[in-house]
């Protein structure tokens, strides 16, 4: 196993495509940083570019590894393809760890000197649910890449599956945004009376359960959801803010959910790739 890391850091270190999304990373945290200063909100357009290209990078590498047959060769050198699979999910892992790093250190340090006061450790747990977030993202895509052995293949599906997930969250979000009541102020001569008619569009009890769980499972959800939370930080005027219960709680178990989602795809994924024939 440790002969299979090194290798594949050594080989993942040599690769220039590893350097230049290195340095995306960095200028993406760095432009996320200019834009929220000069809005004062926290847009997570700002945020997509660093997922597309942690599925650029994972996809074109690993299905580079497929075509020099530098995976298929491994196991010809004796090498069980469960312990291939994990090394090369380590690998990708610190990467995606490191590029993360890189965005987060470069959006904070130009952000100096421009957030409000807010609670501290929200801002750690948000940024600590980011990194996380980004490991699920690259267990998925490492997953895919590895089951996938046609690189052009596996970069689109893995750029279409971002973007599936985005598309997928906002839509459960607006779902979940519709209110219980629709409010009506209907004006007869000099009085007004007001109306509260049910809205058909409002989804509630399991129903709404079983969407809020689907929207903290996939990855982009919590993404979202922690950027509501700590986007008052940013905004220009300085005032004292907190967090209600509810958004408490969420800090507490949104990690969980990416923890548990990584490991869970992970081992299917290592058991998937057991089975897989190389060519």
């Amino acid at each position: 196993m440790m002969k299979l890391l090194r290798a594949g850091f050594r080989r993942t270190c040599k690769n220039l495509l590893f350097w230049l999304g290195l340095g995306a990373a960095l200028l993406c945290g760095v432009i996320a940083a200019l834009l929220t200063r000069a809005s004062g909100y926290l847009d997570d357009m700002v945020i997509l570019p660093f997922f597309i290209i942690l599925a650029a990078v994972i996809s074109l590498m690993i299905g580079t590894e497929h075509s020099d047959g530098a995976m298929r060769n491994k196991i010809i050198s004796g090498h069980t393809k469960g312990n291939v699979f994990l090394s090369q999910l380590i690998v990708y892992l610190v990467f995606a760890f490191v590029a993360a790093a890189l965005y987060l250190g470069a959006f904070s340090i130009f952000m100096i000197g421009h957030v409000g006061a807010f609670p501290t450790y929200a801002l750690i747990v948000s940024a600590i649910g980011f990194l996380l977030v980004s490991l699920s993202y690259t267990v998925i895509l490492a997953t895919l890449s590895m089951m996938i052995s046609q690189k052009a293949v596996s970069a689109v599906i893995c750029l279409l599956l971002v973007v599936a997930t985005v598309l997928s969250i906002y839509a459960i979000d607006d779902a979940l945004a519709q209110r219980e009541f629709i409010y009506m102020e209907i004006e007869m001569g000099e009085c007004s009376y007001t109306i509260n008619e049910p809205n058909p569009r409002y989804i509630g009890g399991a129903a709404r359960r079983t969407m809020e769980f689907i929207r903290n499972i996939i990855p982009y959800g919590p993404t979202l959801q922690y950027m509501d939370m700590v986007s008052p930080a940013f905004r220009p005027w300085d005032v004292t803010l907190t967090l209600s219960a509810e958004e408490a709680n969420l800090l507490a178990i949104l990690p969980m959910y990416s923890i548990t989602e990584s490991a869970l795809i992970g081992a299917i994924g290592w058991l998937c790739f057991r089975k897989k024939e190389l060519k």
